[in-house]
């Protein structure tokens, strides 16, 4: 789940919204935008440990438009399903996803390369098992029509992480070794 907004130039890069790799930088799981194209694409660990990916078209180029929006990802059994702004945009069945080592590093809003950061804000960013969570969000999504187009009305908060329940506070580029264990 994420809220953010991206301005100027930065639909104009391919860019990570968030990466997950491993100690040795390869790449676990990744949401990647490319505004040009008006795709995002889903990296992710298939059941035998390669990398995979999938990616989704409908009403992604609007991402990019300089307001916020309400993205959910969400992935259950054998299906992933796009929502922007609590609306079902796109699904994709097939995809198979295997478990992830999280004993790398979290990137947020940096293009490939892994140096250069891209101009977004982010009003929220979790990570959460409850897969029900897109259709349960739908008051918050009310919420970003509040003030006009170019306003939200929920709180400023800091990229978060939602670990079974306990909210964590991600850095960008904060090491996932240092992250306390549950």
């Amino acid at each position: 789940v994420g809220t953010f907004k991206e301005c100027d130039d930065t639909k104009k890069k391919v860019h990570n919204l968030i990466r997950v790799e491993d100690s040795r930088g390869t790449p676990q799981f990744g949401l990647q935008l490319d505004g040009n194209r008006g795709e995002l694409q889903f990296n992710y660990v298939d059941e035998s440990g390669r990398p995979a990916s999938t990616i989704f078209r409908n009403e992604v180029d609007r991402l990019g438009d300089c307001r916020y929006h309400m993205m959910h990802m969400v992935v259950a059994d054998d299906n992933v399903r796009l929502y922007i702004d609590c609306k079902e945009v796109e699904s994709k069945s097939g995809v198979r996803t295997g478990p992830i080592s999280t004993d790398g590093r979290i990137i947020l809003a940096k293009q490939d390369d892994g140096r250069n950061t891209v101009d977004m804000v982010y009003q929220t960013l979790e990570v959460d098992s409850d897969i029900g969570r897109a259709e349960n969000d739908l008051g918050a999504c009310a919420e970003l029509q509040i003030g006009g187009p170019d306003t939200i009305g929920l709180p400023t908060v800091g990229p978060t992480a939602f670990y079974e329940g306990i909210c964590l506070e991600i850095k960008v580029d904060w090491d996932v070794r240092d992250l306390h264990s549950f």
